[in-house]
Parts: structure tokens; C-alpha cells; sequence
């Protein structure tokens, strides 16, 4: 038995990889890009079963079900079952339950990216006669009679049904992923399959009701750029350092405070180090990228989505912010096959991806983001 504790993607992906029979899944909530990495790493002869929460109608409407996920996972038809129960709300994995020498993880955490890396989650790894009862009792709840088997038929029956329900609004505001808020108005736009038409509809909404914050709290990058290039150019006391980035954060919205308590944390001279690195247009983004994630040049709280945020305050109409919200936006234009962002090279191609959306309906730098991320909200 061992304890568990996020960031956990790493050992998920090698007790996936190394399953040799079957998986069996419970979780209430998974996000599509652990979802795709659960499909990726398991074999093709690999029998998976997988126990989700509540699906209708009312939470694809409202957003708390995603259903290009499900039916990514339904199209695996060889070797994948579905079953939904309504009262789930266990986090179990099991491989190998076939056989003599079982594992299992028993985690707080659902199969989400937040849930992965960033949340404070704690679990167990377990194996043997422990491991074989958990499967056991995750069977009796697989052919309880209250577990509904989900088909590719039967989710398209509740998407239809889905589009006729007046969607409702569940929260009063909207952040962006740079902090500004975006007023929520009209009906919910996310579709199964995003229509150009629906992109030019957000397109219109953002601007008749968001141009003026826009404008307002919009990055000037000639005037971000300068102040970032020149604190680096300076050796600073962490008090100085702390106040410009705070001015850095003032025009942009780009950094949350959790990013600027962690930098902080971080001596000063290592973090002008790492940005210069990071921001030296000299060498290729990916490497630059790569340093910053997991190599010489990796700071206290330096993730994808503090990186992405340095380079979208460094040049915005380059780089954009990456995050969870904005890549679901993608993938709602684009298609399901759009790959998360885990390293320089996967991060370049979303940031390729991203200029080409901007390019494609004639956006601005910040309208780009505002779009994506509110093609992703459902209410």
C-alpha cells in the first residue's frame, strides 16, 4: 500500500500503461483531455468499464456532463462499456481485476486536470486481496440494476432532448482566463459541433457587451513589454519586484495571485534567470517552453499556465494564455482531436492553433481568448 498525493498524472499514466487485462473507472467527473490519455494508454486488447454519475438531458444542458467527451468514449466501442449511476460519487480504478495480482487507487481526486495537478488530492494504491475485494465490490455496483448502460443511441436521444431545454443561468459573471470578467447574456452557444455562424454569434455578443471593458482593461503590449524587459534587465529587492509585477497584473489581468505568491517564493535572481530564458525569442519556443516546465530553469509554481501567462504579457499578439477552458474552446471549433498542452512542442501547437482561430474571425490579441473560453461555458 502506498499513499497518493497530487500532482499524480504521472503515476495514472503507468498504472494505465501497465494494465494487462481489463480497467475498471469510476468517477463522477472527468475532463477530456485525462479521458483521451485513458484511452491512449490502454491497450487495444484491454477490457474497459467505465462508472460515470448522472447523465440527462438537464446536465448537458446546464454543462455539469460533457458530451463530446462521452462520445469519444462510446465510439470505443470493441472495448469500452459505459454505465452511468446516479448516486456515484466514488474516484476507484482498478486494472487487472481478472487476475491473480489486482491493483487498485482509491483517490479523493476526479479524473479531471485540476484534479491531476493543481488540487490538493490524497489516495491509496493498494494491490493483492485488497485490490481484488475493491473490484468486487465495484462489479456488484456495475450489475446493480440501477446502473444504466449508456449507448452511442441512447446519448444522441439526450442531446436531442438536451437542445430544448431552456438553459439556466448558474452563475451571475464569467471570468475570462485572464481574470476580466465577461458579463454572461442570452442562451447558452456551446453545441455538439461548433458552426462557424455560432463563433460569429459570440464574436458580436462579446463586443456589443464587453467592447468598453475590452478597451479598458486590453493589453497594450508595447507598454508591458518594456516595463517585463526592463525588471529584467535590473537586479530588484523581491519588495520591487513584487510591486512592478503587480503593475504588470493591473494592465493585463493575465497572472492570478496564486502565480505571484509562488514567484515570490522563488529567489528573485533565479526567476530573472528563468524569464530571461523564457522570453529570449533566440532560441526555439519549445525548448524555452521545456526548461521552463521541467528543467534547469523550473520555478516554485512555474506550470503551463503561469508560462503561457509571461508570454502572453510579453507579446500578445504572438503567444496566448494556455488553460483548460480556452483548449475546450478549441476543441468545440476544431474537433475533439486537439491535444492538451504537457509540454514546449504540445504548447506550440496549441498557441499555432490559437493564431490561427484569431486569424480565421478576425480577432483581436485579447478577443481571441474571451471567445475561446466562452465557447466553453454552458449555463
Amino acid at each position: 500500500m502506498s499513499v497518493i498525493e497530487t500532482p499524480w498524472s504521472g503515476l495514472l499514466e503507468d498504472f494505465l500503461s501497465s494494465a494487462k487485462t481489463d480497467l475498471i473507472i469510476a468517477t463522477p467527473y472527468f475532463s477530456y483531455v485525462v479521458l483521451c490519455r485513458v484511452l491512449d494508454q490502454s491497450r487495444r486488447n484491454i477490457k474497459i468499464r467505465i462508472l460515470l454519475g448522472k447523465v440527462t438531458a438537464q446536465t448537458i444542458a446546464e454543462g455539469t456532463t460533457d458530451p463530446i467527451a462521452l462520445e469519444e468514449i462510446l465510439r470505443q466501442t470493441r472495448n469500452v462499456e459505459c454505465k452511468c449511476i446516479e448516486i456515484l460519487h466514488a474516484k476507484v480504478l482498478v486494472a487487472d481485476s481478472f487476475t491473480a495480482r489486482p491493483r487498485a487507487i482509491i483517490t479523493s481526486s476526479n479524473l479531471t486536470k485540476d484534479g491531476l495537478r493543481s488540487n490538493i488530492e490524497f489516495g491509496i494504491l493498494v494491490e493483492d486481496s485488497l485490490a481484488k475485494e475493491i473490484a468486487q465490490k465495484l462489479t456488484r455496483y456495475w450489475n446493480d440494476s440501477k446502473a444504466e448502460s449508456l449507448s452511442r443511441e441512447k446519448l444522441a436521444s439526450i442531446i436531442k432532448e438536451a437542445s430544448g431545454i431552456e438553459k439556466r443561468t448558474v452563475q451571475t459573471r464569467t471570468f475570462s482566463s485572464f481574470g476580466v470578467y465577461v458579463p454572461p447574456k442570452g442562451k447558452d452557444i456551446a453545441r455538439i459541433v461548433i458552426a462557424e455562424r455560432i463563433v460569429r454569434h459570440v464574436v458580436d455578443e462579446l463586443r456589443q457587451t464587453c467592447g468598453e471593458l475590452i478597451r479598458e482593461r486590453g493589453l497594450e503590449t508595447p507598454v508591458t513589454q518594456s516595463l517585463l524587459r526592463k525588471v529584467l534587465s535590473r537586479d530588484l529587492s523581491k519588495n520591487e519586484f513584487e510591486e512592478v509585477l503587480n503593475t504588470i497584473n493591473y494592465l493585463t489581468g493575465a497572472l492570478r495571485v496564486s502565480n505571484l505568491q509562488h514567484l515570490l517564493e522563488n529567489d528573485i535572481r533565479k526567476v530573472n534567470k528563468s524569464l530571461r530564458m523564457l522570453l529570449d525569442d533566440s532560441k526555439p519556443l519549445s525548448i524555452r517552453v521545456d526548461l521552463a516546465l521541467r528543467g534547469e530553469h523550473k520555478l516554485i509554481g512555474g506550470a503551463m499556465g503561469f508560462i503561457s501567462a509571461m508570454l502572453f504579457i510579453n507579446d500578445s499578439r504572438r503567444y496566448n494564455i494556455y488553460n483548460s477552458r480556452v483548449l475546450e474552446g478549441l476543441r468545440r471549433v476544431y474537433g475533439p482531436s486537439v491535444a492538451g498542452a504537457y509540454d514546449g512542442e504540445t504548447y506550440e501547437s496549441f498557441n499555432s492553433l490559437v493564431m490561427q482561430f484569431r486569424e480565421q474571425f478576425g480577432l483581436r490579441d485579447v478577443e481571441a481568448d474571451w471567445v475561446l473560453f466562452r465557447l466553453n461555458v454552458r449555463r
